[in-house]
């Protein structure tokens, strides 16, 4: 009796074990497919999921392979099956390879017999990582085939327009970053949601220009903070908006003073305004890192998203994770993420159209992150980072008051091509 008594629980104790090993899988992404497709210009690799993947980029010594590093995913059968999905084939993609690195991450490997370029966009419904791979010696203009990917409905298709470089460890804090302990960190809780206003009524704007008083947010080698550039930038679109589109603009701050995040997003809202565009310079503990990118709110797009966001909001990188997994539910509205990332998305085109040709920068394309300031608008919004303010060209470049106007000149060229795009 009492060895059947033993068996019973031994086998009850092996079940819940079994159990608590197998229900975290639950919680892991799940890459369902890898397509791949050849086109005049470019290549397009598309890693479907089940939803947004965190992931990071890696080159090979050699620079002939890209790896994708895809953390807390899983595979589905098929793909543990047909590990090679390419060999061979004459083409400039030699191989296309997925592989299980350990439980709980994945590798995508791609292989290549000529220089490449990458640059990457995560698109929702459904949710997919889209890598383009542009090969620098070809040179036709080609136009591209619309038998890929389908978009998300409303969003437009952005083109790849430069390398998209990811930083391939997270990265924890930016320690150029200013923060007055006197200035309250916001509390990360999930706000009051409030229906968007007709689209074809946009009248009001916000513009945010980040940090200021205490808190100059990033300081750049020679001393330039971002508080000082993003003011003056912030001032420039909102000249351009009411003398060119005649609509009404109001600014979280109008001064060197410090402004509250829940302040920020409480005033956007007490207003009813129609869009929140929130304007900062980036920072990177790696000094060479340069270029634009537009963020709205979601689960982040890679690590370096999630510490951008983390420096952001004046909080550690696991307060934002936190954050992010406690109201990203609530959050996921079609309309203002829809209308977020079309704005996100021609406001970068912007960059790259206006930025590109005369600076050597680089376009890092459209992200998510949990920002506060995007979580709490009860609007479309988006959050510019218009340079690295911790590089030394680029702080250079944040001196001048031309490349101020043409920052400014390419979030209005952003703006307005929305706005047109509602009429």
């Amino acid at each position: 009796m009492r060895r059947q008594v033993y068996l019973v629980l031994l086998a009850l104790f092996l079940s819940t074990v079994a159990h608590s090993q197998d229900s975290p899988f639950s919680h892991l992404v799940t890459i369902r497919n890898v397509r791949h497709h050849h086109y005049a210009t470019h290549t397009r690799i598309v890693v479907d999921t089940n939803r947004p993947p965190l992931y990071r980029l890696e080159r090979s010594r050699d620079s002939r392979s890209l790896l994708i590093h895809f953390s807390s995913a899983a595979l589905i059968e098929t793909l543990r099956d047909k590990p090679i999905l390419l060999l061979g084939g004459g083409g400039k993609l030699e191989k296309l390879e997925i592989k299980e690195e350990d439980t709980r991450s994945i590798v995508v490997l791609m292989t290549f017999n000529t220089p490449w370029e990458e640059n990457t966009m995560l698109l929702a419904n459904p949710d997919r990582l889209v890598i383009d791979i542009t090969y620098p010696q070809n040179n036709q203009q080609a136009s591209t085939p619309q038998v890929s990917v389908p978009s998300a409905p409303s969003v437009p298709f952005v083109p790849p327009v430069s390398p998209v470089p990811v930083p391939p460890v997270l990265v924890p804090s930016v320690p150029s970053v200013s923060r007055s302990p006197s200035i309250s960190v916001p509390s990360l809780s999930p706000p009051t949601l409030v229906t968007p206003a007709p689209l074809d009524k946009i009248q009001t704007i916000v513009i945010d220009p980040g940090h200021g008083g205490e808190a100059p947010g990033a300081i750049g080698p020679t001393g330039l903070t971002e508080s000082e550039v993003v003011l003056d930038v912030s001032f420039r679109v909102k000249k351009r908006i009411e003398e060119r589109l005649r609509k009404k603009v109001l600014l979280t701050r109008d001064s060197d003073t410090a402004v509250p995040l829940h302040d920020r997003t409480k005033m956007a809202n007490d207003q009813k305004a129609d869009l929140f565009i929130s304007i900062h310079a980036n920072a990177s503990p790696k000094r060479a890192v340069q270029g634009v990118e537009t963020y709205l709110f979601g689960r982040a797009t890679n690590e370096a998203a999630l510490a951008t966001a983390a420096r952001e909001n004046a909080t550690n990188v696991q307060t934002t994770q936190d954050f992010q997994d406690v109201i990203l539910s609530d959050l996921l509205r079609d309309f203002t993420l829809n209308e977020s990332l079309e704005l996100a998305h021609y406001t970068q085109e912007s960059f790259a159209k206006t930025l590109i040709p005369q600076y050597n920068t680089k376009s890092l394309g459209v992200k998510k992150a949990p920002f506060y300031v995007l979580a709490h608008t009860n609007m479309p919004a988006i959050l510019a980072e218009i340079s690295f303010i911790s590089n030394r060209i680029e702080e250079e470049r944040l001196r001048q008051s031309s490349y101020r106007e043409e920052i400014a000149e390419s979030i209005f060229q952003g703006i307005r091509a929305y706005l047109e795009e509602k009429r």
